[in-house]
């Protein structure tokens, strides 16, 4: 059986409070004083759904009290009762107090009741509201708290087994284990993927943007050894062209993980059948953006696969090693620079990666 509402009803006049209990006394939990000093002291004692204040008082107007306790009880659904109906307190109410609704006197029970009930949903809402607030607020936090992990507790022990696969490899004699280590490393390296992309996903949500002067040059440089190494891909050709003609003020950050995740899917999706692959990057650079474009002779994407590809946990290829995530986290990463990316694709041709973000100089 649910509980009655609490009602707290603030009247000069005894016999108007009297008349209160004696209509709502079955249907609410009720407390009623004449002064105003009495009910501050209950408000300080207990949560009300409804305050219900006469307008008219010797020492202070109802618009006044609702004034003095509305920063301390926001939640209380406030209701001005009065006998002496005009604009002017109206307005008052409305802008001082943020009162919900007026009531006149003589009230009739009915009407009063209804306005009671409407006014005890709206707080159960609000409550309700203030509650899943909480909880979302509470899983932000084990959100942060899982993060912080993966990057500090999971990064450094998927490192040292990713080495150790590697030394494993350059003294393995026994040709026999070759496929099973290549399974652990496959493996570890999909979950590196996974773990990096999760910090990238919430760093994204999380960081404030910080504007700095970017060298583009230089972080595509940067980004074009470190995949081309970690794809074993020394063989690809890759051609860069860079144009500038004023200095590019962006989120350094965001822009180096948008450039990552482009980068590194040239490199994954390479096409093994085709005798040379090329990778062809150019960017040029003004007082308003930086318009981007590379083209990779990869695997491509299926015409009926591009609508989805920055879909979380979108994955063309299950054999990939990649986590799905990461072209969704780079167009999360140019929303959050304010830019666009656009992906054109030809299964077997390879893919054509357009991005321009506003340079903010």
């Amino acid at each position: 059986m649910r509980n009655k509402a609490s009602i707290l009803y603030l009247d000069d006049e005894a016999n108007n409070l009297v008349a209160f209990t004696a209509a709502f006394r079955r249907d609410y939990d009720i407390t009623t004083t004449t002064s105003v000093e009495e009910a501050v002291e209950h408000l300080s004692r207990k949560r009300y759904a409804v305050i219900l204040s006469d307008q008219k008082m010797p020492d202070i107007s109802g618009v006044e009290f609702f004034e003095t306790i509305r920063h301390d009880h926001p939640h209380s659904v406030r209701v001005l009762v009065t006998g002496y109906a005009d604009m002017v307190s109206v307005i008052d109410a409305i802008n001082k107090g943020h009162v919900y609704r007026y009531i006149s006197k003589p009230w009739n029970i009915d009407e009063l009741r209804l306005c009671i009930n409407t006014c005890i949903e709206k707080h159960d809402r609000e409550v309700e509201l203030l509650t899943k607030t909480a909880a979302l607020e509470k899983s932000n936090s084990e959100l942060e708290k899982f993060v912080y992990s993966a990057s500090h507790d999971l990064k450094a022990p998927i490192a040292s087994i990713l080495g150790l696969i590697q030394v494993v490899k350059m003294q393995n004699k026994n040709t026999e284990i070759d496929p099973m280590i290549d399974m652990i490393d496959t493996s570890a390296q999909r979950l590196n993927s996974f773990v990096t992309n999760i910090i990238h996903y919430y760093q994204n949500l999380k960081s404030d943007e910080v504007l700095k002067e970017v060298n583009v040059e230089e972080m595509v440089q940067g980004l074009m050894d470190k995949h081309r190494s970690h794809y074993q891909a020394a063989h690809v050709q890759v051609e860069t062209h860079f144009a500038q003609s004023a200095p590019l003020l962006v989120d350094e950050y965001r822009l180096h993980i948008v450039l990552s995740h482009i980068i590194s899917n040239a490199f994954k999706f390479l096409d093994p059948s085709k005798e040379v692959s090329r990778i062809n990057l150019s960017s040029v650079i003004n007082r308003e953006k930086l318009f981007l474009k590379l083209h990779d002779t990869g695997v491509g994407i299926p015409a009926d696969k591009i609508p989805d590809v920055f879909d979380m946990f979108n994955r063309n290829d299950p054999k990939n090693v990649g986590s799905g995530i990461g072209l969704y986290i780079a167009k999360e990463s140019v929303n959050r620079l304010q830019g666009k990316i656009q992906v054109d694709s030809t299964q077997g041709q390879g893919t054509t990666i357009v991005l321009e973000v506003p340079n903010k100089g």
